[in-house]
């Protein structure tokens, strides 16, 4: 298990990820990676195979997006933790980037109504919590 923990201000950090699979000195087989990165409370990839994945896309490296919310007194913490189930398993990262985002361009500002379905006046209406995470999606690069 290995940690990284980043002081930042309080409201939404976006959160990537790079992931460059290959075979490591020291015998860290590419295929061996497979891991759980946890932030904050929330797991944001489960038993992930970095190797399978960018061998399955066709791409050299992967990259994965959050949008993670830092309360009052906390701090961004990531988790990457090996995988049960086979002895040669770990965690591995290339690079992560932490950027500050305005408070209400993913979540709901408080105090807010939310968005209605289209079409309809339903209440209530749909709101994003900053108690989730989001994921922004997948960005696959052939460097």
């Amino acid at each position: 298990i290995f940690n990284y923990s980043f002081p930042v201000t309080t409201g939404p950090k976006f959160l990537r990820l790079f992931f460059y699979p290959s075979t490591y000195t020291n015998g860290f087989n590419r295929h061996d990676a497979s891991f759980t990165v946890i932030s904050n409370g929330f797991t944001l990839l489960k038993d992930f195979n970095a190797s399978l994945n960018a061998d399955v896309e066709g791409v050299d490296t992967l990259l994965k997006e959050y949008v993670v919310n830092v309360g009052d007194d906390q701090r961004l913490d990531l988790s990457f933790i090996p995988s049960n189930g086979n002895s040669n398993n770990y965690a591995f990262i290339n690079g992560i980037e932490v950027l500050s985002m305005p408070d209400d361009l993913y979540y709901t500002p408080l105090n807010d109504p939310g968005i209605s379905l289209v079409g309809t006046t339903i209440t209530p209406a749909y709101t994003i919590s900053t108690t989730v995470a989001l994921r922004t999606g997948i960005i696959h690069v052939n460097l």
